[in-house]
């Protein structure tokens, strides 16, 4: 595990190194309904004919749904003074699906929505109470998409037979006003939801209600987030984002000292938490170091083949729509690539074996185990790209292989999908930072529980940064770039 400290550092290093060089644990819910009930919310503004068109979109006729109109008078009931009146507009289109589950977080698909967006819903949910359900919002056109966020705490409700606790509804509400208005502050949205998320994790994560604490741990994520938005902004040579005034410090104080008196439940929400931060992070470049203390993140959700998520017909909004989602996997609609398949004649020897579930993420290729336990790359031809040297932990990486040896000294290094290696093995960690810098970090044992850069939780032992060797990594391999 690092520290936010170890990330900053190895940011600036990586910042100072481009300018020198040339080169350009599952969830659950408290009362999950034991038979899922899907409720759909159509605009009231939609003509008979978008109504039936967006029902094709969700996969769902009339008589398999309970559907409940909203209109642009409940938007104004629930939402109305809280979102700016040129979101809410005077009439609704937009729509919303919504499933309760058992376990998984909240999983939110949002499409042709242009100031709603998957984290927002996500995290608004959360704050209000809501521990587990899928949602998808959508519209027949590009829309605000103030209807269907209003249209899904009313769909939850139907849908789960729970009433939403109204003092965390308002909280909820008052979290949509926090985030509008210092995302107008710092100009960027994504950065406003990552520094209210980042605050909500801290306070229900290390269960902090004393007044002062909680604003320390305003003004610690407030300078932590600047940080990492300010190298992002100039490692890309971007203009510096505004930093937050007094008063967005103040509303802030305000809005943590209500969420450390919600008495949330860590365990349940935090699935939904994490991954609202790490889907910012990837979308933005903000390198935040809370992901580093993550424990449920992975880039290959899996949602369940009867999602809602996944049921929906894309094809019928065509190519232009606008979409997002808290799992990748619900936008993915490519088609698998074509492979060549050998026609001659084979000779079969036992010599080791590949599962399906051996892909190593976001590659072609698969793990490949001997007789000996050792692992090997190989392609989707059955060609043994490598020596069997490795452990079982190959994790892709920006196209590129995080890799282990398995001689026991647990060195790692980085391959490529060809099998050829680019960074070698010889360091005790190694890691990537995009797709054209890794980083090969030598460790000193060392530190303890409040002072330590990685810790080994088999024998719990600490240890420190002693170097760090930067690699630039391009089409013509992986060159040193700085120590």
């Amino acid at each position: 595990m690092k520290t936010g400290k170890m990330r900053r550092l190895l940011a600036a290093l990586l910042v100072m190194i481009m300018t020198a060089t040339q080169f350009v644990i599952p969830s659950f819910s408290e009362e999950a309904p034991a038979k899922p009930t899907i409720v759909i919310t159509l605009g009231a503004d939609l003509t008979e004919e978008n109504r039936a068109f967006m029902l094709q979109y969700f996969g769902l006729s009339e008589d398999q749904v309970n559907i409940i109109t909203v209109s642009n008078q409940d938007e104004r009931d629930q939402i109305g003074g809280l979102i700016d009146e040129k979101y809410i507009g005077n009439q609704t289109f937009s729509c919303s699906m919504v499933r309760p589950t058992a376990s998984g977080g909240i999983q939110v698909k949002t499409v042709n929505m242009t100031y709603v967006t998957s984290n927002m819903i996500a995290s608004t949910l959360a704050t209000s109470g809501v521990y587990n359900c899928e949602v998808v919002t959508a519209a027949p056109f590009k829309v605000s998409g103030t209807g269907a966020l209003t249209g899904v705490m009313i769909a939850y409700e139907s849908s789960s037979g729970d009433q939403i606790d109204p003092e965390k509804r308002e909280l909820a509400n008052e979290e949509i006003v926090i985030t509008d208005e210092i995302g107008e502050s710092m100009g960027s949205k994504d950065q406003a939801i990552l520094v209210v998320n980042d605050i909500k994790i801290h306070i229900v994560r290390d269960s902090i209600t004393d007044s002062n604490d909680v604003n320390a741990v305003v003004d610690e994520v407030i300078a932590t987030t600047e940080q990492a938005a300010y190298d992002t902004a100039m490692a890309l040579g971007k203009e510096a984002p505004t930093p937050l005034t007094q008063q967005d410090h103040q509303k802030l104080y305000s809005y943590g000292q209500k969420f450390s008196q919600g008495n949330y439940n860590y365990s349940a929400m935090q699935q939904t938490l994490e991954r609202v931060t790490y889907n910012i992070t990837k979308t933005t470049g903000i390198d935040d170091p809370i992901t580093d203390t993550f424990t449920t993140i992975d880039d290959d959700v899996i949602l369940d083949p009867d999602s809602i998520l996944l049921g929906t017909n894309d094809e019928l909004l065509g190519d232009k729509a606008v979409k997002n989602a808290t799992a990748a996997v619900a936008l993915d609609e490519h088609e698998a690539e074509p492979i060549d398949v050998f026609t001659g004649e084979v000779s079969i020897t036992d010599a080791g074996g590949v599962k399906a579930e051996s892909f190593v993420r976001g590659t072609s290729v698969v793990a490949y185990k001997d007789l000996n336990g050792s692992y090997a790359l190989m392609d989707l031809n059955g060609n043994v790209l490598t020596e069997p040297l490795y452990t079982s932990d190959f994790r892709g990486r920006w196209g590129h292989i995080l890799a282990t040896l398995n001689d026991g000294s647990g060195a790692m290094g980085l391959l490529e999908t060809d099998g050829t290696i680019s960074v070698p093995f010889q360091y005790p960690k190694v890691e990537m930072f995009g797709k054209l810098w890794a980083a090969g970090m030598n460790l000193v044992k060392g530190g303890d529980e409040n002072n330590y850069d990685y810790r080994n939780y088999s024998d719990d032992s600490y240890y420190l940064i002693d170097t760090v060797d930067i690699y630039y990594l391009d089409a013509e391999g992986a060159r040193l770039a700085g120590t």
